[in-house]
């Protein structure tokens, strides 16, 4: 009995582990309100071809547009094959510098039965502090008291942080 159940398990493990998944994720480097690329890799892990192959990216709820559109698909994709599927994005001017999950949903079909999968992809949004500072004094006369005012201001598109002054 627990031979059998053992065997249930790997066949089952075995089966889920052999289909139509993303493989690897390149994207261009993001900053607020530039635009970039995402190349998405899909692999047909069947032993079979499979048709209508479609991703689709869910954008939201998210500070990223899509340039055009936010799916594609293919017509078929061979046993063992990969494809590649790839967007346009631009980063709003307003996003916070940080990681960001894209959902997605990706579609094929196998023995006329269409199946899908949904999980997301991780982008990460960089952006530098641009530092400048400007130097005011009040009352500037030789050997004698006076105020002077040192104004820090962060022109870039990320927080600065742990800033110290000597």
């Amino acid at each position: 009995m627990k031979i059998i159940a053992a065997l249930l398990l790997l066949i089952l493990a075995i089966s889920l582990a052999q289909a139509v998944t993303v493989t690897s994720v390149n994207i261009e480097n993001l900053a607020p309100g530039t635009e970039g690329e995402i190349r998405i890799e899909v692999e047909n892990n069947l032993d079979e071809t499979v048709s209508d192959v479609s991703l689709s990216l869910d954008f939201r709820n998210l500070p990223l547009i899509p340039i055009g559109s936010s799916s594609d698909s293919f017509d078929e994709l061979g046993e063992n094959d990969n494809g590649f599927f790839t967007f346009r994005l631009r980063a709003s001017n307003s996003i916070t510098p940080g990681d960001y999950q894209i959902p997605y949903t990706l579609t094929f079909v196998q023995d006329n039965v269409q199946k899908t999968k949904q999980s997301s992809i991780g982008v990460t949004i960089r952006a530098q502090p641009l530092i400048s500072f400007s130097v005011d004094t009040e009352t500037p006369v030789i050997n004698s008291e006076g105020k002077i005012n040192l104004k820090i201001i962060n022109k870039g598109l990320a927080d600065a942080r742990f800033v110290s002054v000597k």
